[in-house]
């Protein structure tokens, strides 16, 4: 994939249902379920590939607004990792491996803004796109830190100055999905 494109979007939502008929009516999106402990993980399609991920908002925590968080490809996320301190923004969590996915790290622009950067793992590497997935899907509840429904001027500071361990708050309540069965929205019921 290119340096630069957007290889992975995940929403947090209250109305999953509400959401993938939406997504459904405006980019002709199907869904298939992933168990994800109690809760279910989405993976939006567009002709049988995924194309992003849906998710209940509760799974992050309490005081995670909905959002949109969006992974953006970049050639070595160590050195843009360097750049994102270097232009101002800050780095929620640092660089990691996930399995069948790649290197990630989650930062933040300068106006706080959350997104995720990666070098994905070559395609001959990775195992099957659910799989990848599965191990992705966890990452978002790192940046819930800072996309909060009360947002403390001094957290991006704080989120930066955090180690690995530190960054993970606890929240088991959302175990990496596993597949469960593929859904049709009409027959969703939404």
């Amino acid at each position: 994939m290119a340096h630069g494109r957007i290889c992975w979007s995940e929403l947090a939502t209250d109305d999953v249902e509400a959401a993938m008929a939406h997504y459904k009516a405006i980019a002709g999106w199907t869904f298939t379920a992933l168990a994800m402990g109690e809760d279910t993980y989405w993976v939006a399609e567009v002709d049988g590939e995924p194309v992003a991920g849906l998710m209940p908002r509760s799974v992050l925590g309490q005081n995670v607004m909905p959002h949109w968080l969006t992974y953006i490809v970049v050639p070595d996320v160590d050195a843009a990792v360097e750049a994102v301190i270097e232009t101002g923004g800050t780095v929620i969590r640092q660089p990691f491996d996930v399995p069948n996915i790649g290197r990630i790290a989650l930062v933040a622009e300068p106006g706080g803004a959350a997104y995720g950067i990666a070098t994905p793992q070559p395609e001959e590497d990775a195992d099957d796109a659910y799989d990848a997935v599965d191990d992705a899907s966890s990452a978002t509840t790192d940046a819930s830190s800072v996309i909060d429904a009360a947002p403390d001027a001094d957290a991006p500071e704080a989120a930066a100055d955090r180690t690995d361990d530190e960054a993970d708050d606890g929240n088991d309540a959302a175990p990496h999905p596993a597949p469960a069965a593929e859904a049709d929205l009409d027959t969703a019921g939404a």
